[in-house]
């Protein structure tokens, strides 16, 4: 089951896409692949919709890793409607500015090249990450 909501977040369609995030909050998956690609996704993805659904997911599944906390700072720093969602998620998630290492941004940006790796060719993501 896994593996096929892996494959359809690199879907051409925002709407499917937006649905497979959901269901990883719903089924609970945190293998560190999904989760990385969700990070790629939050980052990356040209639809506002499924940026929102990353931020809701990660925090449905209780994430509090330093470089998912990052990736909330990040998304917090950029403004707007995904700004106070990354906001809101903090505060769900309680994380103090203490638990964020100064490694997490450098940590960050390996998983996202990992990620740019494993997007298949010619998938929106893919061409996202490496127009960057």
């Amino acid at each position: 089951m896994g593996k096929y909501i892996l494959r359809v977040l690199f879907s051409e369609n925002d709407d499917c896409r937006a649905h497979a995030v959901i269901s990883v909050g719903v089924l609970g998956l945190k293998k560190d692949r999904t989760i990385n690609v969700l990070l790629d996704l939050l980052e990356l993805d040209p639809c506002e919709y499924v940026r929102l659904q990353v931020i809701r997911t990660l925090t449905v599944l209780g994430l509090t890793n330093s470089i998912v906390i990052c990736a909330h700072r990040e998304t917090e720093r950029a403004g707007g409607l995904l700004a106070s969602e990354a906001t809101k998620a903090l505060r769900v998630l309680k994380v103090s500015a203490s638990k964020i290492p100064s490694r997490a941004s450098t940590r960050l940006r390996k998983m996202r090249s990992v990620a740019s790796s494993l997007a298949p060719a010619g998938s929106p993501t893919h061409r996202t990450i490496t127009e960057v």
